[in-house]
Parts: C-alpha cells; structure tokens; sequence
C-alpha cells in the first residue's frame, strides 16, 4: 500500500531545523531561555534580540554567541509577532487555539526560499561545509551536497546538471566581478566558485525533495 500514501510536507519548524542541520550550522543546545525575536529592516520577525537606535528605529545587530542556531522548539513565541520562516510554512496561529496543523503549498514559500537572509545565509554555510569536507574538485561537491540535503547519491543526470549549472554560474559570476576599466576589481568577496556552489545549495535546499517525505 506504499504506492498510495500521500507525499507529506515537513512542518515549518522540521523544515528549519534541516536546514540548520545540513549547513553544520545547528547548535544542539539544550534548555535554557528562549531565543528572541525582532522585526527587520523589512519588517519581518527574524530571530535576534529587539534593539534599535535613530529617530527611524532602525534595529540593531546584536550577536547572539550562536543562540540564532538553535533548534526551532527553543524559538519565542509572541502572537504579535511570528518568526516570518516558520509562519510561511504553516506553524500553528497562536491567537486561536489550533486543534489540527494546515499544511498548503503557496507562492509565498518558494519566495520565502529564495529571498530570505536566513535561507541564503545557511546556502553559503551550507556550500562552505562542502568546500571544507570535499574540497575543491566539483564532482566530488556534488557527491557530497546530495547525500547531505537527500542522504543519497545524485543519478548521473543529475551530477550532469549540477556541474553544468556549476560552470555557468562560475562564469556568470566571474564576469560580474571581472575588472573594471581601470584595471581594479569590481569588489572583494567569495570566489565565483563559491559563489556558484552557494547558488546550487539553495536550489538543493528549496527542493521538493528536501521539503517533503515521499
């Protein structure tokens, strides 16, 4: 009967915590107070401690020592303000009891994965953690980045893909960040080859396959 079990999406906060995990980036501390959280420049909830300063009240960046890496259960909770991650993917509304868990698939998700700091912020952790086990060769990322985000090895279609997807991106980011007409570099940053690489793992990480259970 396995054939007709229904495909099931992790819940919001399982979907933040694998990508924490698969990024190396999760801090599995346990107890303690909860993690805060504060409105952004753009005004959504993310997680950090609520500081401004200036007429405009423009927030303030306060390191949390690693605390921002921790699991999504140790999160505040403040029906005013929902963690924007964890409401996109449908966490329980606290100003109604909630008897049953919604599960909806809608555009605000895969925009919330492709344009949120904390998604492309675990992306660049996530392609670094692959550059620091795998090291340089792409075939042998690529290897690595599927059996981290689908505990599986990628078919060869796939590694096929992926390593073109690699090239071209390296290159699209080489040009951008090629000299200028002086001769000085456009800017300082990651290699187009990180680049690239960061730009493979969010797809990784915004797929189906890491989404849901089949």
């Amino acid at each position: 009967l396995y054939w007709r079990k229904p495909v099931q999406s992790l819940d919001a906060e399982a979907i933040r915590d694998a990508l924490l995990s698969v990024s190396g980036s999760l801090n599995r501390k346990m107890y303690g107070p909860p993690v805060p959280v504060r409105p952004d420049v753009h005004g959504q909830i993310v997680v950090g401690e609520d500081k401004t300063e200036g007429d405009n009240k423009m927030p303030v960046e306060v390191s949390l020592q690693g605390e921002e890496f921790r699991r999504s259960i140790y999160i505040q909770v403040r029906r005013s303000r929902p963690l924007a991650m964890l409401h996109a993917f449908d966490a329980p509304v606290m100003e109604v009891n909630c008897e049953r868990r919604q599960s909806s698939t809608v555009a605000t998700q895969s925009l919330m994965l492709m344009n949120s700091a904390f998604v492309l912020d675990q992306a660049s952790r996530f392609a670094a953690r692959i550059e620091s086990e795998a090291g340089p060769d792409p075939a042998r990322q690529v290897v690595l980045a599927w059996q981290l985000a689908y505990c599986r090895p990628p078919r060869p279609e796939e590694s096929r893909d992926a390593l073109t997807f690699l090239a071209g991106q390296s290159a699209r980011f080489a040009e951008t960040a090629g000299p200028t007409a002086g001769g000085s570099p456009k800017g300082k940053g990651a290699s187009p080859e990180s680049e690239a690489l960061a730009s493979l793992c969010q797809v990784l990480l915004s797929s189906n396959e890491f989404l849901y259970l089949d």
